[in-house]
């Protein structure tokens, strides 16, 4: 596996890992992402933020965007997104997208804390972030539509001491 930055010639796969169920439902990503909306996102580059995708054999396995805050009282902050192809799920390519960002963020950006949004009811997620140290800092009741309901959400952050 590579874990790299991502291109705009990254677009299909990414698109690709987007438009499957377990994404749409598991992110706060619309359905339906055209080609054209996921090459306009991955050429618009900013200073704050980086985007990593996991390559498997030539194939984008894994995605994820980490975007630093651009107010002067949190620049020390940074949220992500991130998705797994469903066909290469439970492999660790999550881990390894997430702690290359947590490397990026601890020793080059500067950023000492990273924070998140996840649905109450994605154990497998909940159990991956808190592994790498994230933890539950409150819930967002009813805060996002997902198969019809409106379903709570947890904020979660890692803060390097």
């Amino acid at each position: 596996m590579i874990i790299r930055s991502a291109e705009v010639s990254d677009a299909l796969g990414v698109k690709e890992i987007y438009s499957q169920e377990h994404a749409i439902s598991g992110t706060l990503q619309p359905p339906f992402p055209t080609l054209e909306q996921w090459k306009a996102k991955l050429s618009h580059k900013s200073e704050n933020s980086i985007t990593l995708v996991a390559e498997i054999d030539e194939k984008i396995v894994g995605h994820l965007v980490l975007l630093g805050y651009s107010n002067p009282r949190r620049k020390h902050a940074a949220y992500f997104g991130m998705a797994v192809h469903r066909d290469f799920t439970k492999q660790g390519i999550g881990s390894e997208l997430l702690n290359e960002a947590i490397k990026a963020c601890d020793d080059w950006l500067n950023i000492s804390r990273i924070e998140l949004e996840v649905f109450a009811d994605n154990a497998a997620a909940i159990a991956l972030y808190k592994k790498l140290g994230f933890k539950k800092e409150g819930v967002l009741r009813k805060h996002s539509y997902k198969n019809g309901n409106l379903l709570d959400v947890l904020v979660m952050a890692r803060v390097k001491r």
